[in-house]
């Protein structure tokens, strides 16, 4: 399947909001106010995911640690099964040369499905507690998984701070990851 990731408009920008909602609990996604302002950093990219023609997905991504941090992925239900979203990811690999991104613990269904999704694409599970800090005031941590790609990372501290720092906009004190 050849999919093409081309850049969101500004006024496309509410559609994409659309499915992230539809398709993330809000511990793991920005409010609203939240992903406008993040359109705004020169870091973070948002393409739609297109396939002959028709937008059916989008991925949020930062560029961060050499390469891109995805923090979000969609495919449109009517399109969900059809190979967009491997094919997405491997446009995401071919332009970026090396991705992380952060899963849920694979311990069964849904989470075990997404991981075994990312392995089958070659990403690797990284031995380092991680926690998605909260989008917002008074949500708690979201304990997750690091996967990377095309090999496990070499410092995992030091990529957890360069995320922690450029897609969530914390800084850890030294020691801390």
């Amino acid at each position: 399947m050849q999919v093409t990731l081309v850049p969101v408009a500004r006024e496309e920008a509410g559609q994409v909001y659309e499915l992230m909602l539809q398709s993330f609990v809000s511990e793991e996604r920005r409010d609203e106010k939240g992903f406008y302002a993040a359109l705004e950093n020169a870091a973070y990219k948002l393409y739609h995911i297109a396939a002959d023609g028709k937008i059916s997905g989008f991925i949020g991504l930062w560029e961060v640690c050499g390469g891109a941090f995805v923090e979000h992925i969609a495919i449109s239900p009517d399109c969900r099964g059809s190979g967009m979203g491997s094919a997405a990811m491997k446009a995401v690999q071919q332009r970026y040369g090396s991705v992380v991104l952060e899963i849920e613990p694979p311990t069964g269904g849904d989470r075990l499905r997404r991981y075994n999704f990312y392995a089958a694409l070659g990403f690797k599970l990284n031995d380092v507690d991680y926690f998605q800090p909260p989008y917002r005031p008074g949500d708690a941590p979201v304990a997750m998984k690091l996967l990377s790609w095309p090999d496990a990372l070499p410092d995992c501290k030091s990529a957890v701070n360069a995320i922690y720092s450029t897609v969530y906009g914390i800084k850890c004190a030294e020691g801390e990851e």
